[in-house]
This record gives C-alpha cells, sequence and structure tokens, in this order.
C-alpha cells in the first residue's frame, strides 16, 4: 500500500510545529532542566458539571451546530493558550473509535486510531471565533 499521499497530507498538518519543545506548563513538581526523564507517575482531576452547565453546553453546541467533541476541544485549546500564557501553536493528540460501520459497533477488537489535532489561535479572537477555527 502507497503511503505516501497520507505521509504528505501529516506533514503539511504539522509543517511548522516544533515537535522538539514541549509546552510549558505550570506542574506541581519540578524537573531538573538536565533530567527531561518523565517519572510515569500520574494523576486524574475529575471535573463535575452541574446540570446548569451541561445544558449551557449543550445549547451552545446545538446553536452553533457543533459536536460535543469540536466544543469540548476548543474549551481545552483556549485553557492551554491561558495556561500557557499565551502560546498560539497548539498540538493534542486525540483517539478515534474507528468503528464508523454498524457491524464493528461490537466485535471485539482493537480500532482506535490516534490522531493529532492542531490550532494556531489568534490572541485576539473571540471564544466564537475559535469555535469556527476548530
Amino acid at each position: 500500500m502507497d503511503m505516501s499521499v497520507s505521509r504528505r497530507f501529516w506533514h503539511s498538518q504539522l509543517e511548522g510545529y516544533n515537535t522538539e519543545c514541549s509546552l510549558s506548563l505550570p506542574v506541581d513538581q519540578q524537573h531538573s532542566s538536565t533530567n527531561q526523564q518523565r517519572s510515569g507517575l500520574a494523576s486524574i482531576a475529575e471535573i463535575i458539571f452541574d446540570d446548569e452547565i451541561c445544558a449551557s453546553f449543550l445549547n451552545y453546541a446545538s446553536s452553533h451546530h457543533l459536536t460535543l467533541f469540536q466544543l469540548g476541544l476548543s474549551v481545552f485549546y483556549v485553557f492551554l493558550f491561558k495556561l500557557s500564557h499565551g502560546e498560539t501553536d497548539l498540538c493534542i493528540g486525540s483517539v478515534n473509535a474507528n468503528r464508523y460501520r454498524s457491524e464493528l459497533v461490537n466485535m471485539i477488537g482493537m480500532f482506535v486510531s490516534t490522531l493529532p489535532y492542531r490550532v494556531e489561535i489568534d490572541p485576539n479572537w473571540s471564544f466564537d471565533e475559535v469555535v469556527k477555527y476548530v
């Protein structure tokens, strides 16, 4: 199978993105600048939205013809933009179930693919503009 078309597509999507530089985010543990090894430690943060916030989220998505994934992704990009003190070129990975055909829904097996989602945010955009871009 010739993957050159796919390779060119992804190269064009990620052109100019610095994959060597990690996003500078505030952390609760300081890492030595000479030791970039990951500790393997992780944590989970759970955020529970009340019914009013959920209804607002659903209404916004519906009125702007968005999926909840698109809206959530937009919110996450704005969160990262603010948390990183204005980093405008953001790329995150997200998984896709790849079970589009009805006969695959109940089939055992791993169909997941991980895709990069990149956005270059203009700091002057309103949230509505971010959503349109995403």
